[in-house]
């Protein structure tokens, strides 16, 4: 059965091996980061996490979408394409509506960092994979399986720093909390209501 991409794709086994392993591992310390968020009452706002911290965990799972897509078995080049082009819109798609809802968030208003990172960044990548799935359709294989490799690589890192700045957010928001909370007053257990030593009590 004739499959001109499986001799490219042997050679970016190892690769995509790390891609995956890296990218649920990832995924699975921003559960962490939300819990600890959750316990620590600093996350409070869906629309925030909507336009910030779900499109990192989406980043990581499409990073993680191609290892396994591209490590099964069977795939042509216009296997590689098609999927390629369906995680390029549906990235796009996604990161478009992200950005809406954090334009429209009253409680923080995002900086340039903000847009290049978790707009501009993203959006380059997601092209990439359509600019993959030209690439491989009109018969350039081995360029454009180095493309998407380069562009996975891109769209993970750019999720890694976002990731990092939510970390360091939900630390930071957790030890203000913690230092602007006022003393709790301790009770006056010496006496009860009727003005008498409560037990245990000298």
């Amino acid at each position: 059965m004739p499959d001109p991409a499986v001799p490219q794709l042997a050679e970016w086994g190892n690769f995509y091996v790390i891609i995956g392993s890296a990218a649920a591992g990832l995924t699975g310390l921003m559960f962490v980061v939300i819990t600890l968020g959750a316990e620590a009452q600093t996350i409070s706002n869906e629309k925030g996490l909507r336009a910030f911290v779900t499109p990192t965990v989406v980043h990581f799972c499409i990073a993680l979408i191609v290892a396994v897509y591209l490590s099964s078995p069977g795939q042509t080049p216009a296997s590689i394409g098609a999927g390629s082009a369906i995680l390029g819109l549906a990235g796009l798609t996604y990161v478009g509506g992200a950005m809406l809802v954090a334009g429209r968030l009253r409680e923080y208003q995002p900086v340039g960092e903000d847009w290049l990172w978790h707009g501009a960044f993203p959006i380059i990548a997601y092209i990439g994979f359509l600019i993959v799935a030209v690439v491989v359709c009109t018969g350039h294989v081995a360029g454009g399986l180095r493309v998407l490799a380069a562009d996975t690589v891109f769209i993970l890192l750019t999720g890694i720093h976002n990731a990092w700045d939510a970390a360091t957010w939900v630390a930071l928001s957790a030890s203000r909390r913690k230092r602007d909370k006022p003393p709790d007053q301790p009770p006056d257990e010496s006496r009860d209501a009727a003005g008498a030593d409560t037990p245990g009590t000298a």
